[in-house]
């Protein structure tokens, strides 16, 4: 094709003598033959197919925007097709980085469950050939035994203060400090651990929405991490000046997960989403009031301040 051919090709779908898809069709023939032209030999030949593809999709534009008062088509027609070699470059790194996010998300998930179905399988092994006998059913204290229980200790002990505490952090108690508890108030370990696991259970719905959260904060932090190792791997290409956007884009991105993984820390770190049963909870299980309650923990609170104090005088 000459440059008359293609101002006359133009004339032609104007003037409604052939429809665009003929003409788009004409143009892709040019362009797969005369390719070096557009300095399409520098690319292989799935970027030249993917560049064809994407000109037959929307290159009836090409039609609609062209003013035949400013300059030829044949010109008009080349430099499109240049800026659509860009537009297709930043496709392919951006289509790249996609398929090595999906390809790395898969690695972890898979040595993830590897791993979880190894641990199962050793597990469930072990307990088809063991040759232990089983262990008598365990039973737990129900509700209304354990307030039978704390009950009597109400009226031994005058200091509840203690027990009190135990129960509100019992999310975060350990077992060294779980059998002081016990020596404290000579009471079976099994008691306690049934008192901390229904004051757990009271708090089950915080509890669950604690852990989306935290799901929330890992899937910031992981992401955050994985833009940072792409922006690192974009600044060290050697042609910058097309990955320039997609680098924008990426620290646009890893901003916004920064920001949300640090304000979650932040919640944190000042207490939100404290597991802790009610002072309710806690008073009906030991069979005292709810001020009761809120007087041990005060005391408790002033003691911890007036330590301090001491120390800092010290």
């Amino acid at each position: 094709m000459k440059k008359e051919d293609f101002s006359q090709l133009f004339d032609d779908v104007k003037n409604g003598v052939i429809e665009k898809k003929e003409a788009l069709g004409k143009l892709g023939d040019f362009i797969q033959k005369n390719y070096p032209m557009f300095g399409l030999h520098r690319y292989d030949e799935d970027f030249r197919a993917e560049l064809l593809v994407s000109f037959l999709e929307r290159g009836d534009k090409l039609f609609d925007t062209y003013n035949p008062k400013k300059t030829d088509f044949f010109k008009f027609f080349f430099y499109y097709i240049l800026g659509l070699i860009s537009s297709t470059k930043r496709y392919m790194v951006r289509k790249s980085i996609k398929e090595t996010l999906i390809f790395e998300e898969n690695v972890i998930s898979y040595s993830t469950r590897e791993k979880n179905y190894s641990i199962q399988n050793t597990f469930k092994s072990r307990m088809l050939y063991s040759t232990k006998k089983k262990s008598k059913e365990y039973k737990p204290y129900d509700f209304e035994q354990l307030k039978d229980i704390f009950s009597k200790i109400s009226s031994k002990s005058t200091d509840k203060k203690v027990l009190v505490l135990a129960l509100k952090s019992c999310f975060y108690l350990t077992e060294i400090q779980i059998k002081k508890v016990c020596e404290l108030y000579h009471l079976e370990e099994k008691i306690i651990y049934d008192s901390i696991q229904y004051c757990k259970m009271s708090v089950i719905s915080k509890s669950m929405k604690l852990q989306k959260i935290l799901e929330r904060r890992n899937y910031n932090y992981f992401h955050h991490r994985k833009c940072e190792k792409r922006i690192t791997e974009l600044e060290e290409c050697v042609d910058r000046a097309e990955t320039k956007i997609i680098k924008d884009r990426l620290v646009k991105l890893d901003g916004i997960h920064y920001n949300h993984w640090q304000a979650l820390n932040r919640k944190f770190s000042e207490g939100f989403l404290y597991l802790r049963p009610t002072n309710q909870t806690i008073a009906d299980l030991l069979s005292i009031s709810v001020r009761q309650v809120s007087y041990y923990l005060k005391l408790a609170r002033n003691e911890i301040q007036n330590n301090s104090k001491n120390d800092s005088e010290e």
